[in-house]
């Protein structure tokens, strides 16, 4: 096995800090690497000792800060009274909230890109000034004047041009005012909290005798290259670098922001004088492709070569298996993998350290066939339309209360043709009548759906297999979620309509994933994309190898030009090219075989890496 890059970092580490390990810092991109280096550290060491600290950027930065990072939509409810303010109307929150969410974004990138408010937020005014800024490329002029051209020709405006120029107007006073009232609050959102931090330079109080180790970055925002450089120059940080000669070659697009920092007079003399060349022969090595047609088909292939795998070489041990990880970069293919594990695996340790999305659970689809039935009733209605009410029939946490009734309804339904169900026919079932009523108000939505949560919980309580557990989980985590959801509302004071609520609470819940955490230093590795940071395996599968996963589309809205924030800085270094060939180039430096699979087709990597890609 070849030394991977915590290997070395542990080894310098314990030469160079041995018996003071308290007095240093360790900050990765993501806190998993920092249990793998902990453990290598653990294994030179003959004798117990403290440990260093392990964090992540964002936890290194906020323990600077005395503002707390604040939920989304509590930021959101935030924004609006100071939004209506600035741009006096009958807008609605309902109405605000799609634009809440693009400026609560901008703001962020904004912050951790430490850009200047008023010179992004030109406005229309000001477009002869950029059109003269000699700082421009043409290019760029041209792109300004095709954005804003239709609002410069001389005639009336129409009323919504007219407020989208008043609303382009406030935005600076917008964010100053945001600003000021989040630190008066003590919150904040993630830039908000690293810029100010950037800005109040209290890392910098830091004694001598405390040194922070940055480890395996890459693609650095503003903040963090700030941050990082002062630290530098100070005398009390050390930055080690997970780089290779071969991405280091102008051709390689992968080693974009390396060759970037190599340059750099601050952190250039941080690489080390002779960079490893480990891929230059890794690439000579062989590469087979195989093509699959569905994505489920993946899984089954990749558990058939696991399977295959362990029958050449035997099961390893629960330690030897961590060289093995399978990376999931669409986290819905997690269950139809772990559905094809190879027998061979059942008495071993299989680590899964990743989310997965609430919209593929039972819950979700729940959820959904509720706020559908709502829809199709009122306060004084006394019938439900057929549609939501056999879907719900048919879920398998509403048959599962009564499953004769159930058959029953449903039967009767398709018997007779029935476009519209009476409230009785569906609440002879004391637990049926709690499902299918009408809720009068946004508030009696929230707690309507809180109580069917409730009684779904109570029945599978009883259930104690793994996958009733998994599902518990999944109720538990929604209630939650559903529970902050209203408790912010009535703190922010803000009336939530039945539709206002069905938007936010389908919005929030398609976002929000299921976080699976185990012991990362045994057993067979199961991760996302992100999470192979600075790691290195012997083997690795990766599904959905897909444009469009892979790396995952991005299109999130803006209310910048692209040319024009890509000039001012506006844009975070990973919003100009895809960011996993870095990411994954990076990970991976001393594999011996590599398995990706796509939907189109499935590419076998045997002792190659993932440069050949």
């Amino acid at each position: 096995m070849n030394i991977d890059f915590l290997q070395t970092i542990a080894t310098t580490l314990f030469t160079d800090y041995q018996g003071r390990f308290e007095q240093i810092q360790l900050v990765f991109p993501n806190r998993r690497a920092g249990q793998f280096l902990l453990k290598h550290l653990a294994n030179l060491s003959q004798t117990p000792t403290w440990a260093p600290q392990v964090l992540s950027m964002g936890e290194y930065l906020e323990q600077f800060s005395d503002l707390k990072r604040a939920d989304n939509l509590l930021l959101c409810f935030k924004l609006y009274p100071i939004y209506k303010e600035l741009m006096p109307g009958d807008e609605t929150f309902d109405q605000f909230y799609a634009w809440a969410e693009i400026i609560l974004k901008d703001f962020n990138n904004l912050d951790q890109a430490c850009a200047d408010a008023d010179k992004v937020f030109y406005h229309l005014k000001d477009i002869k000034a950029l059109e003269s800024d000699d700082l421009l490329s043409e290019e760029q002029k041209d792109t300004l004047q095709a954005f804003y051209g239709s609002f410069g020709e001389q005639k009336a405006l129409s009323g919504h041009k007219e407020r989208f120029l008043a609303f382009w107007e406030v935005l600076p006073q917008l964010y100053k005012a945001f600003r000021e009232k989040l630190i008066q609050e003590n919150i904040g959102y993630s830039g908000l909290i690293a810029r100010s931090v950037t800005e109040e330079k209290r890392y910098l109080d830091t004694p001598q005798s405390k040194t922070v180790l940055f480890c395996g970055f890459n693609d650095l925002t503003k903040v963090e290259e700030t941050v990082i450089k002062q630290l530098l120059q100070k005398g009390t940080a050390r930055i080690f670098w997970d780089v290779d000669a071969h991405i280091l070659k102008p051709e390689q697009e992968a080693g974009l922001f390396m060759r970037r920092w190599r340059k750099d007079d601050v952190l250039g003399p941080t690489f080390p004088a002779q960079v490893p060349d480990l891929l230059a022969k890794k690439l000579q090595e062989t590469i087979q492709l195989t093509e699959l047609p569905l994505d489920h088909v993946q899984a089954r292939e990749a558990g058939r070569q696991l399977q295959q795998q362990l029958a050449e070489n035997g099961v390893p041990n629960d330690q030897e298996l961590t060289r093995t990880a399978v990376v999931l970069p669409d986290e819905s293919q997690l269950f139809p993998f772990l559905y094809q594990l190879p027998s061979e695996l059942e008495n071993s340790t299989v680590n899964v350290t990743m989310g997965v999305p609430l919209r593929v659970t039972p819950v979700y689809s729940l959820l959904d066939a509720l706020l559908e039935l709502q829809k199709t009733c009122t306060s004084d209605s006394t019938l439900f339309h057929y549609k939501p009410v056999t879907s719900l029939l048919r879920h398998p946490y509403v048959r599962g209360l009564n499953p004769t009734l159930t058959y029953k309804v449903l039967q009767d339904i398709e018997r007779h043709s029935k476009i519209h169900i009476s409230e009785a026919e569906l609440q002879e079932d004391q637990s049926l009548a709690i499902i299918f009523q009408c809720a009068a108000s946004g508030a009696g939505l929230g707690n309507y759906l809180l109580k069917v949560m409730e009684l779904v919980n109570k029945q599978l309580r009883d259930q104690q297999t793994t996958q009733q557990t998994l599902e518990e989980e999944y109720i538990s985590r929604t209630r939650t979620q559903l529970e902050n959801m209203l408790k912010t509302a009535e703190e922010a004071d803000i009336q939530l309509s039945t539709d206002l609520l069905d938007k936010l609470i389908r919005h929030l819940l398609q976002q929000l994933t299921i976080p699976f955490t185990g012991e990362p230093l045994q057993g067979l590795q199961v991760m996302g994309m992100l999470e192979t940071r600075c790691l290195d395996f012997d083997n690795l599968y990766i599904l959905s190898l897909n444009e469009g996963v892979l790396p995952a589309a991005s299109d999130e809205p803006s209310l910048i030009p692209t040319s024009f924030a890509a000039h001012t800085g506006f844009l975070l270094p990973t919003s100009t090219m895809p960011s996993t060939p870095t990411t994954f180039t990076g990970c991976c430096n001393v594999l011996k075989k590599y398995t990706c699979f796509t939907a189109a087709t499935a590419l076998v990597v045997n002792k190659a890496n993932s440069v050949a890609l």
